[in-house]
């Protein structure tokens, strides 16, 4: 009983801020992605890396999109959502927004891994009226619910190891095309697959959700499909290096909240 009660008293949920202005409208078969879509154009950069400064100095438009976010899921309205594409969009935007956000709120943050366990598993959000942690929303609902591995390569946990952020949310009529887009260039980045010599080093990911990976056949096989060619077509066990992962936060150089020794941002 005392354990279960410390353990539950880890937990806490962030409120968000209300939103100034109107609402974001939620409609069937639309879900307001663009409200996302308009913070990842202005403050990520081709590199995936994010102006965290800037973002921090005003997240309405952020905090407009988690409002929505908060009230409205397939869960909690799954007329809404009437597609498997619309669902997935939805929790692809969710996590990589919560992400975003939970970063803004640590001022000294340099590593999501320093502060792991509050940032992934002790903090939670209100999504759809549930409270979810970022990894809840990871784990017990986008793997558990959608079998495909490619949300390894849109899933971003703001840390240079992870896939590139790209500047643009993810759109249901879209999805496969970018989830497609994704893959080849998380397989063709030196740090996250390459040969050496007889080995492949690879990116983690493929280590920790390995499973998710089996029914392509692997992780060569699946980079293999999705552009890399160049792979050897025999390769055991033994030969596969992970490499291991930066932990160092995805920021724009100078743009971490925990650069405010710069001065403002600007």
């Amino acid at each position: 009983m005392l354990l279960s009660s410390l353990i539950a008293g880890c937990f806490s949920t962030a409120a968000i801020p209300s939103p100034g202005g109107e609402a974001l409208e939620v409609s069937a078969g639309h879900f307001p992605h663009e409200a996302f879509d308009r913070v990842l154009r202005a403050h990520v950069d081709a590199q995936g890396r994010v102006d965290y400064r800037a973002l921090r100095s005003d997240r309405s438009e952020l905090e407009r999109y988690l409002a929505a976010v908060a009230h409205v899921s397939p869960d909690s309205h799954p007329k809404l959502f009437g597609t498997n594409a619309e669902r997935l969009a939805y929790w692809i935007n969710a996590y990589n927004a919560l992400t975003i956000y939970a970063v803004t709120e640590r001022p000294r943050l340099h590593s999501v891994h320093d502060e792991r366990f509050d940032f992934f598993y002790f903090t939670r959000y209100v999504v759809g009226g549930r409270k979810l942690s970022l990894y809840a929303i990871e784990n017990d609902i986008v793997r558990e619910r959608f079998p495909e591995p490619r949300i390894h390569m849109a899933l971003n946990c703001a840390s240079v190891g992870c896939p590139k952020l790209p500047a643009e949310a993810f759109v249901p009529d879209r999805l496969e095309e970018q989830l497609g887009r994704e893959a080849v260039l998380f397989c063709a980045h030196p740090d996250k697959f390459r040969t050496e010599g007889p080995s492949v080093v690879l990116s983690q990911i493929f280590d920790w959700y390995a499973e998710d990976f089996v029914g392509s056949g692997g992780p060569v096989e699946f980079c293999r499909r999705w552009g890399r060619t160049d792979l050897p077509t025999q390769v055991k066990e033994v030969d596969l290096v992970f490499a291991p992962y930066d932990w160092a936060l995805n920021a724009q150089p100078g743009r971490a909240l925990s650069d405010s020794r710069l001065g403002p941002p600007q």
